[in-house]
């Protein structure tokens, strides 16, 4: 036993050693020693300090002329009022949905039908095909300091310009994020998830160097090192662990450069671009301009020939105009150096990728080459900055651009949306994939609901359906309201319930009370603000008066049913039977008629005689609008509830077709059945939401709720402030059962058919509990509204591009975050045909 103890702690004490001699071997190549969490940025050795930004990208084929030069304008002015050294990095690298995948996986595992996994399979299937035909971009801003003053300084300078208005250009990112980042340069043929967690929380293992040596993290070095070390031997390549990667460095731009001209550099695949920008001293830059203005003037007096003294002339002027820029405009000259970092795992691949890469250059106008015997000064460049890595020797000369070019050059184009538990939506016009999941959590992503906007054969259905289509697949429970009976072949592809809303199906009780909240006096009151609701649809012209005597009656009716919240009386989920009914109500109510004018005979005063008249005519009232829903429509409202149970029923649809044109009815019977998913997803959300706060579930293993309700619009609009009100309560508690509810309509108009500014207020409520807002093909008409109610969520190009969507484009604004074009994508093989019916 002693032998096998003295075994185990050699092998440990050589697995130390050999990880100490692996960090040894990297520490003159990786200048990074420690994270300093109070600055929240590497420290280097010798003291410097090294930060990283993240560069929020731009869709520039969905901005107007106006946007894009504003964008250019910006970056030319962060580029002449920022002296510091700046590096900009763009990675460009194949889609790596492990993450998305991995979690259709476990749903995959825990699905007992053979149809769901089928739909999960193709979900599978998509993704890989993502991963294989998308590239993903990332867009970094490095800067350095010297000392821990200058880093402070520096980080001020860049929020001052690049961090701060409505329009930035950085933003800052987590430690977990710069950490990966880095373990991408020193790996970049391995596969990182940039959001994975790259070290645990508060991981350090501080180890003590000698007196002149920097303290070295040797946890975080472990992390970010190259994994199976690297070497530079050979001349033309690096060879590291996982595969081989070469420097190319570009050392000449085309003649003339065009508006986004570094966007070739940037956007060049399974690499990556690195541009180091430092200032040039301007005194200087003056005085060179002067003495080479003197010697083309000097050249042209002594040119033999026409072509001599044109040259002369020429050169002379652009340098004359330059100095005016430089003097006048306020220009500045700005030193660059440009690198691709091209990476391949076999070496007969990276020559492929490299002659390719040359030759597409080539073409536009730029000078490439590879720097022999230089790969190792080339690769440590990347922790440097411009200054640092020209104090080299054999460095080659930067070039020098103004930053009006640099402006111009604005290379920061991509869009994409890669949720980390969600399925393909759809592609966005800059090539990046849309990856959605509405219940995504965030520090800016905070609810789960959605309004989509579009006309007839814009997409919206289509986009209904995918949602349906993914929710089902996945085991969320869906409620469903459809108007036209086309979701159905969906909803029964999954084995979901249909349900006829007109009676046939079972008879949905406007009486009982239905749980809508966290307690039963929550739901109680609920309950009287919906038959508030309900009662008010049924009699337009309802004013407060009649409406609060109508609440005293039913109070007086759930207080003979002992149905009231009091002393702790339980007053949902009872059996139907025990709630009352519209005739048990008509009963009611015609005996407490008859009570009032039994007192209206033995009153003594005219006051006694006036109450009890008014009274007596709101009773009446209720009584007559209650006779006409049992006389003209008892079989959709009165009587015990017997539609079946659909508590746990995964997928339910409700089919209005039926009443879609019964006016004030069919509203009531939606507010109706809205109660009734409410009461669902409470019952659901109660369970997970237990589960969640004691720590027992992940967020994948969580079942949501979905409300989709279709054609929203016919009763979800401003001329029914009440029922507004009501699902403005839904959508704000929505979250908290992890639910949400996706109102769509043809046009963002019809939610205000006629309103008033009280009205409108509400409606903007409504979207502003809504995080996403999908937006396809409307007539121009609608652009007005929506520059009202989204604000700056949406930029003016986005607007406008509305009328102009064809079909499956949408524009989608997700609330404090982003808005992203893209087009939805549609399976010809087997979503089409299932999906017809819409477009």
């Amino acid at each position: 036993m002693k032998f096998k103890k003295k075994d185990k702690e050699e092998k440990e004490k050589r697995k130390k050693e050999g990880k100490k001699k692996d960090i040894r071997n990297c520490l003159d190549i990786i200048p990074i020693r420690e994270y300093d969490d109070s600055l929240e940025t590497f420290k280097l050795e010798n003291g410097r300090y090294m930060d990283i930004r993240k560069i929020i990208p731009r869709d520039l084929g969905n901005m107007s002329e106006d946007e894009k030069q504003i964008e250019r304008m910006n970056l030319n002015k962060a580029f002449k009022t920022v002296e510091i050294d700046m590096k900009f990095v763009s990675m460009n690298f194949p889609l790596n949905t492990n993450k998305q995948k991995s979690v259709l996986l476990e749903y995959r595992e825990k699905a007992r039908d053979e149809v769901r996994i089928k739909w999960i399979d193709r979900q599978i299937r998509e993704l890989e095909l993502c991963d294989s035909n998308i590239n993903t971009r990332n867009f970094y801003l490095f800067f350095f300091a010297d000392n821990e003053k200058e880093f402070i300084k520096n980080k001020e300078l860049l929020e001052k310009y690049t961090a701060a208005g409505t329009v930035r250009l950085t933003t800052e990112i987590t430690k977990n994020e710069k950490i990966q980042i880095v373990t991408k340069f020193n790996n970049m043929n391995t596969t990182i998830d940039l959001m994975d967690e790259a070290m645990k929380k508060d991981d350090k293992y501080i180890v003590e160097r000698k007196e002149n040596e920097d303290i070295l993290d040797e946890n975080l070095f472990t992390v970010i090192q190259p994994k199976g070390g690297i070497t530079f031997k050979e001349p033309s390549y690096i060879t590291a662990g996982d595969g081989y990667i070469r420097c190319l460095h570009i050392y000449e731009l085309p003649n003339t450069i065009n508006f986004y001209w570094i966007a070739k550099l940037f956007s060049v695949p399974s690499s990556i671009c690195v541009f180091d920008v430092s200032s040039k001293d301007m005194n200087e830059v003056k005085k060179n301009i002067n003495r080479s203005i003197t010697e083309e003037y000097s050249r042209g007096a002594h040119a033999k020939d026409y072509m001599d003294l044109y040259d002369a002339e020429k050169r002379r002027r652009e340098l004359q105009d330059l100095y005016d820029d430089l003097t006048r405009m306020g220009e500045v000259i700005k030193l660059c150096d440009f690198r691709i970092f091209v990476k391949a795992k076999t070496r007969e691949e990276l020559e492929e990728r490299c002659s390719e890469i040359f030759k597409n250059l080539e073409a536009e106008g730029y000078r490439t080459t590879t720097l022999l015997n230089e790969q190792k000064t080339e690769f440590c460049s990347l922790y440097e900055s411009y200054r640092e890595a020209h104090k080299k020797p054999f460095m080659m000369r930067g070039l020098n651009l103004t930053s009006e070019q640099l402006g111009n050059g604005f290379p920061f184009n991509y869009s994409e949306l890669l949720d980390p538990e969600a399925s393909l939506l759809g592609f966005s016009n800059a090539g990046g994939a849309v990856l959605f999941d509405e219940f995504t959590k965030t520090a800016k992503r905070k609810h789960y609901n959605a309004i989509v906007c579009g006309d007839m054969g814009s997409g919206k259905s289509t986009h209904l359906k995918k949602r349906l289509k993914h929710h089902a697949s996945i085991g969320n429970f869906i409620r469903v309201f459809d108007v036209s009976g086309e979701f159905t072949p969906l909803v029964q592809e999954f084995g979901g319930k249909v349900i006829k809303c007109n009676g046939l199906d079972g008879i949905l009780n406007p009486l009982e009370i239905l749980r809508s909240g966290e307690d039963e006096f929550t739901s109680y009151s609920n309950h009287l603000a919906k038959l508030k609701s309900f009662f008010k649809c049924i009699i337009p012209s309802m004013a407060d008066d009649l409406m609060q005597e109508l609440a005293n009656q039913l109070r007086e009716l759930y207080g003979i049913f002992d149905l009231l919240p009091d002393n702790g009386n339980i007053i949902t989920g009872k059996e139907p039977s025990e709630y009352p009914t519209l005739s048990d109500f008509r009963v009611y109510l015609a005996k407490a008629l008859a009570i009032v004018n039994d007192m209206d005979k033995v009153s003594k005063t005219g006051v006694e005689k006036s109450l009890n008249v008014g009274k007596a005519k709101y009773i009446n009232d209720i009584l007559r609008a209650v006779d006409m829903l049992i006389n003209n429509y008892g079989n959709m409202f009165d009587g015990y509830t017997a539609i079946v149970d659909i508590t746990n029923e995964k997928i339910v649809s409700f089919d209005i077709s039926d009443i879609k044109d019964l006016g004030e009815v069919f509203t009531a019977q939606m507010q109706n059945i809205v109660s009734l998913c409410w009461d669902n997803a409470i019952s659901n959300g109660t369970v997970m939401k237990k589960r969640w706060e004691s720590g027992t579930v992940r967020s994948e293993d969580i079942t949501k709720f979905i409300i989709l309700i279709d054609e929203s619009h016919r009763w979800v609009n401003t001329s029914m402030p009440l029922i507004l009100d009501m699902i403005i309560r839904y959508m704000r508690e929505a979250r908290k059962y992890f639910a949400g509810i996706i109102l769509a309509s043809q046009s963002i108009r019809d939610f205000m058919p006629e309103a008033s500014d009280k009205d409108l207020e509400k409606i903007r409520i409504l979207f502003e509990h809504s995080q996403y807002k999908f937006m396809f093909k409307q007539d121009s008409a609608a652009k007005e509204h929506i520059r009202k109610i989204f604000g700056n969520g949406m930029t003016y190009s986005q607007i406008e591009s509305i009328p102009f969507l064809e079909a499956g484009e949408t524009v989608l604004s997700i609330a404090g975050d982003r808005s992203i074009a893209f087009k939805e994508w549609l399976s010809k093989d087997y979503e089409e045909q299932l999906f017809s019916g819409g477009r």
